[in-house]
């Protein structure tokens, strides 16, 4: 399921599940440090805090989109990163559009 967000959208959650090379989920129940990093179609980047969707143990993290979050229409990027005792791991950067609105 595609889900298209707005500028100015409060509320749609974004999930990940983190995998290695090998398709493998990474647990990270043990998490020293997981953000969402974005970047606006200026350029701007700015950083948020996901959660655990469950306890980690499935390699879900979670973010729900607040106000002033999503400012501007246009073409986004997004990327997750996750730290645990056992190693770190990025996300591909991945795009998506904000559509406007009338």
């Amino acid at each position: 399921m595609t889900c298209n967000i707005h500028n100015g959208d409060v509320g749609t959650m974004l999930i990940v599940q983190i995998v290695d090379c090998f398709g493998t989920i990474v647990n990270i129940a043990a998490a020293t440090l997981m953000e969402l990093t974005f970047q606006r179609p200026d350029g701007t980047k700015f950083v948020r805090i996901p959660v655990f969707t469950t306890d980690g143990t499935d390699g879900k993290m979670q973010y729900q989109l607040i106000v002033g979050d999503i400012n501007q229409a246009g073409s986004w990027k997004r990327q997750w990163h996750v730290e645990t005792p056992a190693g770190e791991w990025y996300t591909d950067i991945l795009s998506f559009l904000v559509e406007v609105n009338l």
